[in-house]
């Protein structure tokens, strides 16, 4: 009883810092928050910011998060079924990041879904260009 009280607050409290960082500091402060979140209220968390997450999947703690989208900031990660994500997982959300059933990424691994593609002696912006794929896990 006390212990499901605990973890009742304890739940309260990792939404509100959610909706605070969100609000004051947009995407990137949320993501700041699921960064230091237990791993028993990230897989929730991601969810409720966009995240499709299948069942009996393991986020470890750390999950780093880049380029995270203004309105839904996790809408661009799937995650299937029975899949691990290990210690600080780094993951570009500029593009869609998909682990599918029965896979798995093991700790501080990079997954970028974009690349800066810079023309010899950048003259101006257009020497700039994106390569944005998005990355599939099978």
């Amino acid at each position: 009883m006390v212990k499901k009280l605990f973890l009742t607050i304890e739940n309260l409290i990792w939404n509100i810092r959610c909706k605070y960082k969100f609000w004051l500091l947009g995407p990137y402060g949320l993501t700041k928050v699921v960064e230091s979140m237990p791993l028993r209220f990230s897989i929730k968390y991601l969810r409720k910011y966009g995240a499709e997450i299948g069942e009996n999947c393991i986020i470890d703690s750390g999950f780093i998060i880049h380029r995270p989208d203004r309105e839904l900031p996790f809408k661009n990660l799937i995650i299937g079924n029975d899949v691990y994500i290990g210690h600080s997982l780094l993951v570009d959300l500029t593009d869609k990041v998909i682990f599918e059933d029965n896979t798995a990424l093991g700790a501080n691994c990079q997954v970028w879904t974009h690349v800066g593609d810079y023309k010899y002696l950048l003259r101006s912006k257009e020497d700039y260009e994106e390569r944005i794929q998005p990355v599939i896990f099978k």
